[in-house]
């Protein structure tokens, strides 16, 4: 893991993480001294980017550009799968290459589908779809989403608010009851990274 410091006084900027999403920090979280760095959702981290959990993606780096692809030399390919900003996974089908009359066609020589779209998209060599920063431009290659499993222990606070103990995941429910004896409830947990995040039923 790459050596990075996490503080409330980086809450709002950008980090990329080791399966190549960009998430922002969101909040800090006082009362948790193990994974205090809140990514949003159920999405906490340790305060040098890891989690307690092997398989999760651990936060890499901060993000100080808006568009990555001005940093990194991402050289799209026909073919091959990438993710755009909005998530989605994308495909480049073709590269019309020149046009030999000249034209704004020049501009988005690349051509290809994605996940959740009905027509096709065009992109520049550097992956964007437009001048401005689009929820389909190209933000770096895919990579497919962990399969998140365990058990998780469900208590009751004192005020009556559902609480969930370290935020930490077991590989069964025995450990689960067992690192938490006074659980009320315990949940199966099968799902994919990301799942449920954009408003979709996981």
């Amino acid at each position: 893991m790459n050596a990075i410091n996490i503080t409330k006084a980086d809450i709002g900027r950008k980090v990329r993480m080791s399966d190549g999403k960009t998430l922002t920090i969101e909040g800090w979280d006082d009362e948790d001294r193990i994974l205090p760095v809140h990514l949003g959702g159920s999405v906490y981290r340790k305060t040098d980017g890891g989690t307690l959990i092997d398989g999760l993606a651990h936060i890499s780096a901060f993000i100080e550009s808006e568009d990555m692809n001005d940093k990194q030399s991402l050289t799209l390919e026909v073919g091959k799968y990438y993710r755009m900003r909005n998530g989605r996974k994308a495909i480049v089908t073709c590269d019309s290459g020149a046009n030999p009359f000249g034209g704004e066609d020049d501009k988005f020589p690349l051509n290809g589908y994605a996940d959740g779209f009905e027509a096709g998209i065009c992109w520049t060599a550097k992956g964007k779809t437009s001048g401005w920063n689009s929820e389909c431009d190209i933000i770096g290659a895919w990579v497919e989403p962990q399969r998140i499993m365990g058990w998780l222990a469900i208590c009751s606070a004192d005020n009556g608010q559902i609480i969930y103990p370290g935020r930490q995941m077991h590989p069964t429910a025995a450990i689960a009851l067992e690192a938490n004896p006074n659980a009320i409830a315990c949940i199966e947990i099968d799902v994919l990274e990301g799942a449920g995040l954009e408003g979709e039923v996981a």
